[in-house]
């Protein structure tokens, strides 16, 4: 979970089992080791981060489970490697811009896929 607490935000995550959890994302250069998360209960870690204002995919490497997508954030979009990645949006600080609603972008690769994904009787070659 990640939310907004003053001028940083806060990342939340239990993970029953791990010894270590680090968050990885755009605001680290995705470095699996900048930015460990803190033991903050049985099973639960946690992370504050100041970031500048602008969109940021992360996700949470863990000792335990490997990657973790943030399903609570501001939304998911599939990387380059076909995963999801959890998207936080960091509005202007002099202004109130609220984030996009949460979405799931996938990308169409194949454009014989189309008609499929818009539920349409499938086109014919000529």
């Amino acid at each position: 979970m990640v939310e907004r607490k003053g001028d940083r935000w806060r990342f939340d995550l239990r993970c029953p089992g791990a010894r270590w959890v680090c968050l990885v994302g755009d605001f680290n250069q995705w470095s699996r080791s900048q930015t460990p998360m803190h033991p903050a209960a049985l099973n639960h870690f946690v992370c504050h981060l100041k970031l500048p204002p602008g969109k940021y995919c992360f996700r949470y490497l863990t000792s335990n489970r490997g990657w973790l997508t943030d399903w609570a954030a501001f939304g998911v979009e599939k990387n380059y490697l076909g995963e999801w990645d959890s998207v936080l949006y960091v509005p202007p600080a002099h202004g109130v811009i609220p984030p996009p609603s949460p979405t799931i972008t996938t990308e169409v690769h194949d454009l014989t896929e189309l008609p499929v994904l818009l539920n349409a009787p499938p086109v014919r070659a000529r």
